[in-house]
């Protein structure tokens, strides 16, 4: 199995354990931790995710009206990532970067 194929399929393995019970619920405690610490408008606000892979979290932001910028070392998480916000119809408040959080 090549790289990028591998790749790709740790990505999806990834994006399915967010979606299994545990997975709903680690994200949902994380984004409630999250919340609580926005102000409490958050239209235009400008966000930083790096390291946010399938944009999970990103996604939620968006759809509060932040503009993210999501970074990943990994384009097959980012491609799951974009296909997401297009899907969730937030697509125009995000810019994707792959990079490796350790040389920004």
């Amino acid at each position: 199995m090549k790289a990028g194929e591998r790749a790709q399929q740790n990505a999806e393995r990834y994006a399915a354990c967010l979606q299994s019970a545990e997975g709903r619920l680690r994200l949902d405690l994380s984004w409630a931790n999250l919340r609580s610490a926005l102000p409490a408008r958050t239209a235009g606000l400008r966000v930083l995710d790096v390291g946010g892979g399938t944009g999970a979290v990103a996604l939620r932001l968006a759809e509060l009206g932040c503009e993210v910028t999501l970074v990943d070392a990994s384009e097959s998480m980012l491609e799951l990532a974009e296909r997401a916000a297009r899907e969730a119809g937030v697509f125009a408040r995000f810019r994707f970067k792959q990079a490796d959080a350790a040389g920004l």
